[in-house]
């Protein structure tokens, strides 16, 4: 037993966050979220079908600083993917077993924090906010959910890299209008992703979305988000071409 907690351990904390984080280019695939992702009945390195799956949920204290992971207090989070369920060490390492079957979707809560959706791949990180960091943030850029709504947190990326001066568009249209990373981890910007090429959208009906972003001088790409839930935050990466 201690020798398989150390490997979980220590899988989880040699992981790179940003090769960690789930990418998604178009529509179809695993949870709407990409053409190129293996269902997670396919085997894979960490064990393939049957096998166990080595995760991390990031307890983030900056929604911008998608890897930026509380080294420690992130114990006791349940994670669930198809009907499978663990919980996070310490550190938020976590093995899960790997479910049959396609479409599947983590979830990542517990009581203090605000639920995270991430559409399955084969890359297992999954970013997670204390509810009172999210509340506090809500409120300092005048927003308030209804508890029909959820949130969306897109990372947009160009050949590997973060994507600035990007313009997110949703449909339907969420409540509120999209927001950006800028230089304040409160106030969000209103008008182009910046340096690490992020959008904020909240207020969106739960159910599906598609989601359009234009990079300056690229062509739009559009995804489709089959997994917006209440009083949620469903996180994923879109692949501008």
């Amino acid at each position: 037993m201690r020798v398989a907690l150390a490997v979980v351990m220590l899988a989880a904390c040699q992981a790179e966050a940003p090769d960690d984080y789930p990418v998604g280019v178009g529509s179809g695939g695993p949870g709407g979220n990409g053409s190129g992702n293996k269902d997670a009945a396919t085997p894979d390195d960490d064990g393939g079908s049957g096998g166990q799956i080595i995760g991390r949920v990031c307890v983030l204290s900056d929604l911008r600083v998608l890897d930026g992971c509380a080294a420690s207090g992130a114990g006791g989070i349940a994670v669930t993917l198809g009907g499978e369920a663990t919980t996070t060490a310490d550190n938020g390492a976590f093995a899960i077993a790997t479910p049959a079957g396609s479409n599947l979707v983590w979830h990542a809560g517990a009581p203090g924090y605000i639920t995270s959706v991430v559409p399955f791949t084969t890359r297992y990180f999954i970013p997670i906010l204390r509810d009172t960091d999210y509340f506090t943030l809500l409120q300092d850029n005048g927003m308030l959910l209804a508890d029909t709504q959820g949130s969306l947190v897109a990372r947009v990326v160009q050949n590997d890299l973060p994507a600035a001066d990007a313009i997110a568009a949703i449909d339907p249209v969420s409540q509120f209008a999209p927001r950006y990373d800028g230089t304040s981890a409160a106030l969000w910007d209103q008008d182009a992703t910046g340096p690490r090429g992020l959008t904020w959208i909240t207020g969106i009906a739960a159910g599906s979305a598609s989601v359009r972003v234009t990079p300056s001088g690229s062509t739009t790409a559009t995804t489709t988000i089959q997994s917006i839930e209440p009083l949620a935050i469903t996180f994923v990466t879109i692949e501008i071409p």
